[in-house]
């Protein structure tokens, strides 16, 4: 699985990933580095997290994580409700012709 990133633009603003899987970049205190934690989060709220995927460590030592969701609505309210939110980018898939 790859990933889209669309950096340069305000993807809370600008962008709605309803119909696309997205990957949820976090960053969390040690205390909240687990998924149950995360399902907790107001601005994950409502959302189908990928129990299968879970809470996958970019770098534990700066509290950066990812979680995969089918799809986000509402991005700024998202990120305003929890700040842990740092970036979401659509999760494609890339496979060969």
């Amino acid at each position: 699985m790859g990933s889209s990133s669309l950096s340069g633009h305000d993807v809370f603003g600008d962008f709605s990933f309803l119909l696309m899987p997205v990957m949820i970049k976090l960053m969390l205190p040690k205390h909240r580095a687990n998924f149950s934690g995360v399902q907790t989060l107001p601005g994950l709220a409502g959302l189908d997290l990928d129990e299968s995927f879970g809470l996958v460590p970019i770098e534990p030592s700066k509290g950066l994580y990812v979680v995969r969701s089918a799809g986000v609505d509402d991005l700024q309210r998202r990120k305003e409700a929890s700040p842990e939110i740092v970036e979401v980018s659509g999760d494609i898939e890339i496979a060969p012709f």
